[in-house]
């Protein structure tokens, strides 16, 4: 079992450092959200490590984006891919880096067409 979560850590950490020149991750947040601090510092740590570009949108200050990102619930945060309409959430709430991580490596295998919506929640 140790074999199979090292071999899986490694296939998270070479796709997310293969990716972060091409997606980015995007924090929908409020002011008042009494939960999105909690989210951006998992975000920051996420950042360091895999050095990746975080985004915040403050959902109050630009109301457009609820309609965009089909969400008005925060904190929300999407992987887009730059210069694309490519865009998915990986996170709904506050979640743990562990957690970011392997949404990430998720959603950037089903953008790309790696997997299908039907294996999306599956063990690999």
């Amino acid at each position: 079992m140790a074999v199979r979560n090292k071999q899986r850590s490694s296939s998270i950490e070479s796709r997310l450092a293969a990716e972060r020149d091409r997606a980015a991750l995007v924090l929908l947040s409020r002011a008042t959200c009494p939960y999105c601090e909690a989210q951006r510092a998992a975000l920051r740590h996420f950042q360091g490590r895999h050095g990746w570009q975080v985004l915040e949108i403050d959902l109050d200050r630009q109301p457009d984006m609820v309609a965009r990102f089909g969400t008005d619930f925060t904190p929300t945060t999407l992987v887009i891919f730059r210069g694309t309409d490519q865009w998915m959430p990986v996170a709904v709430g506050v979640e743990s880096l562990p957690r970011i991580e392997e949404s990430v490596y998720r959603a950037l295998r089903l953008i790309l067409g790696e997997t299908s919506p039907g294996q999306f929640t599956l063990q690999e």
